[in-house]
């Protein structure tokens, strides 16, 4: 049983590489589930598995917009998209919030892939009691 986490995306792929994108998409959703090339720039050992699994039954528009149906991951293998998505997209970020209200992301600019920091500050005040 999984850890469940939601996803929020942002970035957009490079038009000239959709049609690649395209390419690796369709060859992940054919990998026999006895198959797989290691990840590279993945923290843990792992191989592109992980990403057929994530990448299940998601979509690029020919303008770069990409799409994620409802999403299910793990938080030690999620610095896996962003890796992924470091090729085809110039700039971007990821960002998970967990079921116990945890939040973590990952981000990159020119092919470097980033953890986010994120720190609490004092918002808007709400009540004086």
């Amino acid at each position: 049983m999984g850890y469940y986490s939601t996803l929020d995306v942002g970035f957009t792929i490079n038009k000239t590489k959709v049609k690649l994108l395209r390419i690796e998409l369709k060859r992940l959703s054919e990998l026999p589930e006895d198959e797989g090339r290691p990840v590279l720039g993945a923290s843990e050992p792992t191989t592109d598995l992980i990403l057929k699994d994530q990448l299940a039954n998601t979509s690029v528009e020919d303008n770069g917009t990409f799409y994620f149906p409802e999403h299910y991951a793990k938080w030690y293998n999620t610095e896996v998209l962003a890796t992924f998505f470091a090729r085809f997209s110039r700039s971007g970020k990821i960002e998970f919030a967990g079921e116990d209200g945890t939040k973590w992301g990952h981000m990159w600019q020119n092919r470097k892939v980033f953890d986010c920091v994120y720190k609490m500050s004092q918002g808007t005040l709400i009540a004086q009691v």
